[in-house]
C-alpha cells in the first residue's frame, strides 16, 4: 500500500515542474480518497449505491476544492502584486 507521505513530494515536484496549482491540489486530494480496496469494502459492507455516492460527490468536492483554491491562490498574489505596486 502506498502511504500518502509519498504524495507530498510528488506534488511539490509537480508544481516545481510548473503544473497548475489546481491539479497538484486535486492529486493528494484524490490519492487519498480513491483507493480501490477502500470501495471494494464500501461495496461490500454499504452497497453499491453508497459506494457509488461516495465516489461521485468525492470526485465532485475533489474538483470544485482545486478550482476555488487555484482562484483564491491567484486572486493572493495579485492583491500582494497590488501591494507592492504602491
Amino acid at each position: 500500500m502506498v502511504r500518502i507521505d509519498v504524495a507530498f513530494p510528488i506534488a511539490s515536484s509537480l508544481m516545481k515542474k510548473g503544473m497548475r496549482i489546481s491539479n497538484v491540489i486535486a492529486f493528494p486530494s484524490a490519492w487519498t480518497c480513491i483507493k480501490i480496496p477502500q470501495e471494494l469494502i464500501e461495496l461490500q459492507f454499504l452497497g453499491l449505491s453508497f459506494m457509488s455516492a461516495r465516489l461521485a460527490l468525492t470526485i465532485v468536492f475533489v474538483v470544485f476544492m482545486s478550482v476555488m483554491i487555484e482562484k483564491i491562490v491567484e486572486w493572493g498574489e495579485e492583491r500582494v502584486e497590488r501591494t507592492r505596486q504602491t
